[in-house]
């Protein structure tokens, strides 16, 4: 660790580490995802990911045939370009036709919001419609899925990343 002006900084060797367990997090949640709900493989992830070896991490990597995300949609360490064309539902204009693409790392932090976005159908590769949105009284945007409509308030849609689609 070094220090700059900004305060204290990772290493070249620092950063290069923090990638390998983000890296190694991130695959572990794929291996995860055949055998628990998507929202519980990240909490799981955590008690694996440093035990993850090099051999099991290249296992991992031919096994989901080098995934550029993990299964909420986050980009591995090295492929941010992968969802550099993604943009938070909070951009998205009313009457778009959207493709969800990630859950935010950030959300990942607020596992409680977990299974109701999932009995919602609010998941990457759910494909969705906007509906109304509050700007000023509630804050909110609406959804509409193919298990109905969905409210969500900005400060949870900030974390939620779409793709727009043009539907036939």
């Amino acid at each position: 660790m070094s220090f700059g002006r900004s305060g204290p900084r990772l290493t070249e060797n620092g950063l290069q580490a923090a990638r390998t367990v983000m890296r190694r997090h991130m695959l572990t949640e794929w291996m995860l995802q055949k055998m628990l709900s998507w929202s519980k493989c990240h909490l799981q992830a955590h008690n694996l990911e440093h035990a993850i070896s090099d051999e099991i991490e290249a296992a991992l990597v031919k096994e989901w045939a080098d995934p550029k995300t993990c299964p909420h949609g986050n980009p591995l360490p090295g492929h941010e370009a992968a969802v550099a064309g993604w943009m938070p539902l909070t951009s998205l204009a009313v009457g778009q036709a959207v493709i969800i693409r990630r859950i935010h790392e950030l959300a990942e932090e607020l596992p409680e919001c977990w299974p109701s976005w999932r009995k919602k159908g609010v998941m990457p590769g759910q494909r969705a419609h906007s509906g109304s949105r509050c700007y000023l009284s509630t804050q909110t945007i609406t959804l509409r899925l193919d298990k109905g409509e969905v409210s969500l308030g900005f400060a949870a849609a900030r974390y939620i990343h779409i793709e727009t689609v043009k539907y036939n």
